[in-house]
């Protein structure tokens, strides 16, 4: 069940994967689970990312926007895009945009808001992701493929992190974007693309300590 913004840090947490919520459209190809998951703890850049987010939050529930070093994570810079907080958690505008995200999409989406930044489509998958996280005050961890008319494909691993100046309410979501060509370079998102929904998933990551102890993650270690 989501948490409320009345419930402290210490509810019960356990690492839980879901399906994203997505129109009655697409839910015939809800069937995510058929493929193999994508191990984020192994993705140098999320994994890092995941760690300094929680060695930030210290004994609170999530970080605050303040407590984000740029200098102290310079290795994943170009691929963060901090949205903020919308309309009560439904809508997210774009703040900032990494150079490597800039390049994957082919275009600088500053100012746009998450499920519109692609043209002639309504990616409501992204924009499911940023309310979840949103909603449950944790990390998401997604996977998304994106197909061009040529049949190539572009895979984005999404990790979600939600900052708050009061500890209740996410006020920014930090999202780390990594990314991976597959067939011939699909080029620059842009017209045609389509999500498949068939591959695409998210999971809601809550006993973050733990997968950190079980690991073996070092949180002061950023990727190079």
């Amino acid at each position: 069940m989501p948490h409320s913004p009345e419930e402290t840090p210490d509810t019960a947490r356990k690492h839980r994967q879901t399906e994203p919520e997505q129109p009655p459209a697409r839910k015939a190809g809800s069937g995510a689970h058929r493929h193999a998951r994508y191990d984020y703890l192994n993705d140098a850049k999320l994994s890092k990312a995941l760690a300094y987010w929680n060695m930030k939050r210290g004994a609170r529930s999530m970080p605050q926007k303040a407590d984000i070093v740029p200098g102290e994570i310079k290795p994943i810079l170009p691929n963060i895009l901090l949205a903020d907080v919308m309309e009560n958690g439904t809508r997210f505008r774009c703040r900032l945009v990494g150079t490597g995200i800039v390049n994957a999409y082919g275009a600088n989406i500053t100012g746009k808001y998450v499920g519109e930044t692609l043209p002639n489509i309504d990616d409501d998958f992204t924009l499911d992701l940023y309310r979840t996280s949103y909603r449950e005050r944790l990390p998401v961890f997604s996977r998304g493929t994106y197909v061009a008319p040529t049949e190539s494909s572009l895979v984005v691993n999404r990790l979600l992190l939600p900052l708050s100046d009061d500890d209740r309410l996410a006020n920014v979501i930090m999202a780390v974007l990594t990314f991976e060509y597959k067939g011939p370079d699909p080029g620059e998102l842009g017209f045609g693309i389509q999500i498949d929904p068939s591959s695409s998933y998210l999971e809601v990551i809550e006993d973050i300590d733990t997968i950190f102890t079980e690991q073996g993650i070092a949180e002061q270690e950023l990727p190079d």
